[in-house]
């Protein structure tokens, strides 16, 4: 559902006519003809009007747009076109198993890193980077392995060792391959693609990741433009004072932003992650989280129409999709470690 932020200045019952007037032939066409008929049914304006506005916020209502109702001599339209994307929503996909997946399908393998290295470098998509600093995965797991001890068993226990020497042994080496410059090639990714032919239900679903993470690469932009633009706006919107050199006054902390809400992250222990995302929920709301989105003025239908088409067209679904290909892989992460593994038994 998209927010929305109505300013509710109609003084007066001229200003509440004329709104309606002005405001009707932009709704319109997203109107269905019984919510409108439903609406002319009042029989007083202090009754249509609340019913009238919850039927421009019902119209307006779309998966990528918020609005304001703005007045400059008539009503119109501001619409925010935007990514629903939000830091309470962290989008986080592990990657751990891509050492034992060179082992198990080695032409699998070399597809997953080859569309990883193209996100990294090309779409700009976090990768490794925190794991890189100890900040993620390792500080949690060592801190349990270390001091909490009696809350797991021997086995609980030894996984989590387990896991944490596989963060220590394979992030660095994999940060580097993942985010220094190579020969990462789409058409040498679609070839192999084509020549590939998955058996096992597992395999399928790799290559649909890979083929969704194809979308996210053929749409325009990068991450680090979403972030940059996401900050510049939320500088704008609640005033931030701005240094001679460049540097904004974050009184409480620096936003949270896109690139920290969307990333590739070694380690898939649940805990650690639920605990990252509220992380990075709790920091949102501590410090705000910036949102990056286009206004368009819009005084007809029309323009209304346009608006939408412009921002998808300039902008591209990226954030979008880049989502989805970390939703689809985290709800398959189980299934793909344990064939990585070795571990997955044969119908699966």
């Amino acid at each position: 559902m998209a927010r929305t932020d109505i300013e509710k200045e109609f003084p007066g019952q001229d200003k509440m006519i004329q709104s309606m007037k002005d405001l009707l032939p932009i709704i319109k066409p997203y109107i269905k003809a019984k919510d409108l008929a439903k609406c002319k049914e009042s029989k007083s304006l202090v009754d249509l009007f609340p019913v009238f506005m919850q039927l421009v916020t019902d119209s307006l209502r779309t998966p990528v747009t918020g609005f304001q109702l703005k007045y400059d001599k008539k009503y119109y339209v501001k619409i925010s076109c935007f990514h629903d994307i939000h830091a309470q929503t962290a989008y986080l996909m592990s990657i751990g198993f891509l050492p034992f997946l060179k082992k198990r399908n080695k032409i699998l393998y070399d597809m997953v890193m080859e569309i990883l290295k193209l996100l990294t470098h090309e779409k700009q998509v976090s990768c490794l980077e925190d794991d890189m600093y100890g900040y993620f995965g390792e500080e949690a797991l060592s801190e349990r392995c270390e001091y909490n001890t009696e809350q797991y068993d021997n086995n609980e226990l030894q996984e989590m060792k387990d896991q944490l020497e596989e963060i220590r042994k394979y992030t660095q080496p994999y940060y580097k391959m993942l985010n220094e410059k190579s020969t990462e090639n789409i058409d040498k990714l679609l070839k192999m693609l084509k020549n590939y032919k998955p058996k096992l239900p597992v395999e399928k679903i790799l290559v649909k990741w890979i083929r969704m993470g194809i979308k996210v690469y053929n749409e325009p932009g990068d991450m680090n433009i979403y972030s940059n633009l996401a900050i510049k706006q939320y500088i704008k919107e609640n005033e931030i004072e701005v240094s001679a050199d460049g540097e904004p006054d974050f009184d409480n902390g620096y936003p949270v932003d896109p690139r920290r809400t969307m990333r590739f992250i070694w380690n898939d222990d649940e805990n650690s992650i639920q605990n990252e995302c509220q992380s990075l929920g709790d920091e949102a709301g501590n410090s705000g989280e910036a949102v990056f989105s286009v206004e368009y003025d819009c005084y007809n239908a029309k323009d209304l129409k346009n608006s939408r088409k412009e921002f998808l067209k300039d902008v591209g679904y990226m954030p979008e999709y880049l989502a989805q290909l970390f939703e689809y892989g985290m709800q398959n992460i189980e299934m793909i470690q344990a064939y990585s593994r070795n571990k997955l038994i044969a119908n699966l």
